[in-house]
């Protein structure tokens, strides 16, 4: 490998470490913000902006929002600056955020760098079943596309900021991974225990936000393409 490139790989791993370092301490003061109204005697703490990136489907409806009534969501302000951040990332950067910002991404990586490290193998599924388990996604993507996208009114979107639950969202959020149900519990476990073996697992064949960057990316004027004369 060229210096160039190194140098880039490095750089890289530098990126994700400091958002994965950004992320926890983000998580902890959030969790010490929580504490203190749970229980007053805990001391006061400060809400970090930055977990409201962990609500793209919030980021979504307050985008699609300021776009018909140029108003922020005013109740997360991040979560719509964080996810049309992303989204711009996809035009000039391609799948830039998912290998380089994402911190679940990033995680899913060292997962299963691991795995091969253990394994000595990398798995790679047939291209049957690698196109057929990619579809999740773009349907998951899809179903959000027209719930908010398509079937949502500013008005239907400013009622939903308005109400309880999602003033709290980012709360109930941080009380899920607190507190998982079996499920959500047995789901993370699967998906973790996949991911050893199988590459970026959940990015490549779950995760909606990742389709609608990569469906973004195409439209890049970065992209590269192949001259069939050439090469």
């Amino acid at each position: 490998m060229d210096y160039p490139r190194r140098q880039i790989k490095w750089t890289r791993y530098a990126v994700q470490v400091a958002v994965l370092a950004i992320c926890a301490w983000a998580g902890w003061q959030f969790y010490h913000f929580v504490l203190h109204y749970a229980h007053p005697s805990a001391p006061p703490g400060v809400r970090p902006p930055s977990v409201e990136g962990f609500l793209p489907i919030g980021g979504f409806m307050a985008l699609k929002y300021f776009l018909l009534t140029r108003i922020i969501d005013p109740i997360h302000p991040a979560g719509f600056i964080i996810f049309a951040g992303a989204l711009l990332t996809a035009l000039f950067a391609r799948k830039g955020f998912c290998s380089w910002v994402c911190p679940v991404g990033s995680l899913s990586e060292y997962a299963w760098r691991l795995g091969r490290k253990i394994t000595g193998r990398v798995w790679r599924l047939p291209k049957w079943a690698d196109y057929t388990l990619m579809s999740p996604k773009y349907l998951i993507m899809g179903a959000f596309f027209f719930v908010i996208g398509i079937t949502m009114t500013p008005t239907m979107i400013l009622m939903f900021f308005i109400q309880d639950y999602y003033k709290i969202v980012d709360v109930k959020m941080l009380m899920f991974f607190l507190d998982p149900s079996m499920l959500a519990a047995s789901v993370v476990i699967a998906l973790t225990a996949t991911s050893l073996f199988v590459p970026n697992f959940w990015c490549r064949y779950l995760c909606p936000y990742g389709a609608l960057l990569g469906l973004l990316a195409y439209a890049s004027p970065l992209k590269v393409s192949r001259n069939p004369e050439a090469c």
